[in-house]
């Protein structure tokens, strides 16, 4: 259960580490933008559903909206703590979420927020 749980805080650091590699607008990033950005995915990361257009849109819009280093970190961290307290996340659709949504690749360096 341990290690699932590491693959998913791996998960969200990479998708987050993801949306670093885009800009856009600028703006404070709270806990509660980064759980409404994926919350339109709850269904496919939880493998309970499809991967549904308007969670990508979702993502993508989430992941411009991330300009500045400071977006960036807070983004990161509470995307950790919210994969801490996460239940039945299926590892796999998570960390293809970004390459499914056609976000560009990435490499993520863990610990880096």
């Amino acid at each position: 259960m341990a290690g699932a749980a590491s693959a998913a805080q791996t998960a969200v650091v990479a998708m987050v580490a993801a949306a670093m590699l885009l800009s856009a607008a600028n703006a404070a990033v709270s806990c509660e933008q980064v759980s409404s950005a994926f919350g339109g995915c709850v269904r496919y990361i939880r493998g309970k559903g499809p991967l549904l257009p308007g969670c990508c849109d979702d993502v993508r819009s989430f992941a411009n909206s991330l300009t500045t280093t400071d977006d960036r970190r807070a983004a990161c961290i509470c995307a950790k703590n919210i994969v801490r307290q996460a239940r039945e996340i299926n590892t796999g659709n998570f960390v293809g979420l970004p390459r499914m949504c056609g976000i560009p690749s990435f490499t993520v360096i863990l610990g880096s927020c």
